[in-house]
């Protein structure tokens, strides 16, 4: 089973990419344009995110670069990992990220740690780590209430 996480964006860098892609097939359709490419590029690097997978059946992780649904990036084993953490994301210091009610499943291991996956469902947030915690024989740490599961 994978996990994906993929930094949250805001709404007006989608809107301004697919009108960025309206204008280059617009202007595409007039002819070969320099500008139209640009367009284009800018588009694609709008709708770049950078995001996490994490491979519990493999033991493997990956930092990744997404266009779309299609993820980039090299894997690495995962070895080491000591608890997988939900926490909320009000107790975070890097608030811009993401909504203050959001919960983060995140991943320790070897002095890191990955967030592998985000929502404001507490009992999504409660399976997916249990999923995760039972895969790679670790136990689970809810820092939205102290307790260890």
């Amino acid at each position: 089973m994978i996990y994906s996480y993929t930094k949250p964006k805001h709404g007006i860098t989608n809107v301004l990419a697919i009108l960025l892609f309206v204008n280059f097939f617009l202007r595409f359709s007039e002819g070969f344009s320099w500008r139209s490419i640009l367009y284009f590029a800018i588009a694609v690097v709008l709708l770049t995110s950078e995001g996490v997978q994490l491979d519990v059946v493999k033991k493997r992780y990956r930092k990744t670069i997404a266009i779309s649904s299609f993820h980039f990036g090299k894997w690495h084993s995962l070895v080491n990992v000591e608890k997988v953490i939900i926490e909320s994301a009000k107790n975070l210091a890097n608030r811009g990220e993401h909504k203050v009610n959001d919960l983060l499943v995140q991943v320790s291991f070897d002095n890191q740690i990955l967030r592998v996956y985000s929502t404001v469902n507490h009992s999504y947030a409660h399976n997916t780590a249990a999923e995760i915690s039972t895969a790679l024989n670790v136990s689970i740490v809810d820092k939205t209430t102290e307790n260890v599961i």
